[in-house]
């Protein structure tokens, strides 16, 4: 029969005494403790308290369960033996045969100890020891996340083997002490020192996921992220050591900085590493961001730096083909858009765009309209200077205003469009090539235009039916500057749709040419149920009059036909094709082509674009073809994407690349995911990029590496 010893006061002063130290401790310690077992025997005196059967001391913060204790009241230890569990407050839970209590059970130490913490990770140590202020110790201990069981002998997919692991719950942190890291039981890591945050903490430092890779340049490479969180919330860092193989290391802080309004992210890249200047190059490179608001005005900036050319995109730092730096704000209210900003950029390409790395200081636009049931109307004011832009330095001042007018006339509508600019240039350099010396140049631009359109709308058994034809006739006159301004904004011409029915096509203000011309479009939509939604786009630009010079591609008078079609044929289908069609022999001059969809499960996406040698300032076809496969399967994401160059009558792998990873938290013992990539890159654009091919292991240890939450 069950004993309660807080009812065996009255019966013997043994209890008297023992309940006094232990059941209303709490006057004393703040902490009150309640027995109960299924037998009670005493000894010596009433100095050794023997209980035994299904014993349970509870206490405020934990229970401990055991099937035999025996006190000693003059040296105020237990000994609890038999299957004994130790349930924390916290919800951790320890297994040992026999644990020691002192200091009124506060104290507990134990050998051989088994625990399953809050989190579900577990532990076992040789020795364990905890303290008043509830500091845990365990020595000679093992700590994995993995679903395994330590005290039926399972091995976990990883763990820490420690020589002492201490748990501050004060601190929420985790320490360890000569840390060696196992897969499998097999050491594959070792460090001296480790911290990681307990369960209760959400935002802590501590090392994230790393990697592990191998590429035909760099052999075998690691990166391994240490994340540092701080008291202050508004900021913390990253700090990853690359390990890029024979090729050296760098070293790479990551700053993000949360103010009121503002927010700046910038990483710093440092090390020594293989480049096409020498073995064993000290590099330096970095990469800013910063967004701001100052009432109304929107402020960002960004900057990039390296301090030889390719590092960064060569070991994958950063993919960009140019570094654009700047810093630009931007004021919109409900009419106006004002926006001022100033930028550099570095080419990182060979040959000539290597040279072109123009300097913007400053760009200062405003841009005003104003729409009303009479008239719309738009102002534009413009000023910049720009130097080194392929050797030319020029500055432009642009003044512009245009206006538009719609009228409905029964069924048609008619638009009238109007636009009028003065534009003042001082060029003060130019290239070689450019023998023209012309400084101050001032051009006046007067341009209109007329357009009419009417809609059919038809509805038949299975589909619906909508065209729209449009046609403008544009007058544009302009001092004739062609051969004096550098045509710096519109040198890689192409006609489409978005500039066609414009008064002038080319974009920019640098080529405007005096010209009238006839554009012509049709407009078509079909819906059905039976093939899905169709819309397809045919127009043509015809000159009547006037120049057009200094474009790559000069049109005998009539354009290339331009087509669009985009064509959802189902819901999980859908084909875009552009061209651009030769008024003549309507040979492709233009295509892009792209085929999106589902299938059986499986995304895909496919590209195809193709641009002849006339429309490219180096006259060089270009052929690329692009396909993206993508499938899940239950928790799994399985990934392809190819690209292949066909230009000049060549097949070219730009670059391949396959992903397995697995999408769930974790795969293995719910405490291990891995990601592998494997990825082959051909021939490219870029200085100092050679062919190569690499893959990586990304491995993700739960409460190893978790996100930043």
């Amino acid at each position: 029969m069950r004993s309660i010893f807080a009812i065996l006061i009255s019966t013997q002063l043994f209890l008297i005494c023992f309940i006094s130290t232990i059941s209303y401790s709490e006057n004393v310690n703040g902490l009150g403790v309640e027995f109960t077992s299924d037998s009670l025997e005493i000894k010596q005196n009433g100095n050794i308290m023997i209980a035994t059967g299904n014993v349970i001391i509870k206490s405020k913060n934990r229970e401990i369960i055991a099937e035999k204790i025996e006190y000693n009241k003059q040296k105020d230890k237990g000994i609890a033996t038999g299957n004994v569990i130790i349930k924390e407050k916290d919800g951790s839970k320890y297994h040992a045969e026999k644990i020691i209590l002192e200091n009124e059970f506060k104290n507990i130490s134990a050998s051989l100890l088994f625990g399953t913490l809050a989190d579900k990770s577990n532990l076992k140590a040789k020795t364990f020891v905890k303290k008043e202020n509830d500091v845990s110790f365990f020595q000679e201990g093992s700590y994995t996340a993995c679903d395994c069981d330590f005290k039926k002998g399972e091995t976990p997919v990883w763990e820490l083997s420690t020589k002492l692991t201490k748990h501050d719950p004060k601190t929420k942190t985790i320490y360890h002490n000569k840390v060696v890291m196992k897969l499998l039981s097999f050491p594959v890591f070792y460090i001296p020192y480790l911290e990681q945050p307990d369960w209760t903490v959400k935002r802590r430092s501590g090392f994230l996921t790393p990697t592990i890779g191998y590429s035909k340049q760099n052999h075998f490479e690691t990166s391994i992220p240490y994340y540092l969180a701080t008291k202050d919330k508004t900021w913390d860092m990253t700090y990853t050591a690359h390990y890029k193989g024979k090729s050296g290391h760098a070293n790479q802080f990551n700053f993000r900085k949360q103010f009121e309004t503002s927010f700046l992210d910038s990483d710093l890249y440092f090390g020594n590493l293989d480049t096409n200047k020498q073995k064993d190059d000290d590099v330096f490179g970095f990469i800013y961001n910063f967004d701001s608001k100052i009432k109304n005005w929107k402020l960002s900036s960004e900057a990039k730096y390296s301090d030889q050319d390719t590092f960064m995109k060569r070991y994958n730092f950063d993919g960009s083909t140019e570094y654009k730096s700047f810093i630009k704000a931007e004021k919109v209210s409900e009419n106006k858009i004002s926006d001022i900003e100033i930028y550099n950029i570095e080419s990182l390409e060979e040959g000539v765009n290597s040279q072109n790395e123009p300097f913007m200081a400053p760009n200062i636009s405003h841009h005003k309209f104003i729409s009303n049931e009479f008239l719309n109307y738009e102002v534009k004011l413009n000023a910049h200077q720009i130097v080194d832009d392929e050797r030319y330095d020029i500055q432009r001042w642009t003044g512009s205003t245009e206006i538009h007018k719609s009228l409905n006339f029964k069924n048609y509508i008619v638009d009238f469009d109007g636009g009028t600019g003065l534009d003042l240039y001082n060029i003060n350099g130019r290239p070689a090539h450019d023998s023209n010396d012309n400084r101050y140049i001032d051009k006046l631009s007067l341009g209109v235009g007329l357009s009419a359109s009417t809609e059919f709308i038809n509805s038949f058994k299975n589909f619906d039916v909508f065209i729209e034809p449009k046609i403008q006739i544009t007058s544009m006159h302009a001092t004739d500057r062609t051969e004096e301004i550098p045509n710096r904004d519109s040198s890689n011409y192409r006609i489409d749709s978005s500039n066609l029915f414009l008064l002038n096509h080319f974009q920019g203000r640098d080529n405007i040419q005096n010209n009238q011309r006839v554009n012509a479009g049709i407009d078509t939509l079909i819906s059905s149920d039976n093939f899905g939604d169709l819309t397809f786009f045919i127009g043509q630009s015809q000159r009547i009059g006037g120049s057009e010079k200094g474009l790559i591609n000069t049109f005998d008078r009539q354009s290339d036909f331009i087509t669009e079609l985009d064509w959802q044929f189902s819901k999980d289908h859908s084909l875009n094709l552009n061209s651009l069609l030769d008024n003549h022999s309507l040979k492709n001059n233009y295509s892009n082509i792209s085929l999106n969809g589902d299938l059986y499960g499986i995304n895909y996406s496919t590209s195809y674009r193709s641009i002849k040698d006339k429309l490219v300032s180096d006259n060089k076809d270009r052929e690329e073809l692009k396909i993206g496969l993508n499938k899940n399967y239950k928790n799994w994401n399985f990934g392809y994407n190819n690209i292949l160059d066909f230009s000049n009558d060549n097949e070219e792998l730009v670059s391949e690349e396959i992903v397995v990873d697995y999408l769930s938290d974790f795969l293995i013992q719910n405490c291990l995911s891995i990601n592998l990539t494997y990825k082959e890159t051909g021939g490219s654009p870029d200085r100092d990029i050679k062919p190569s091919n690499s893959v990586y292991l990304t491995f993700k240890f739960k409460n190893l590496g978790d996100e930043i939450k």
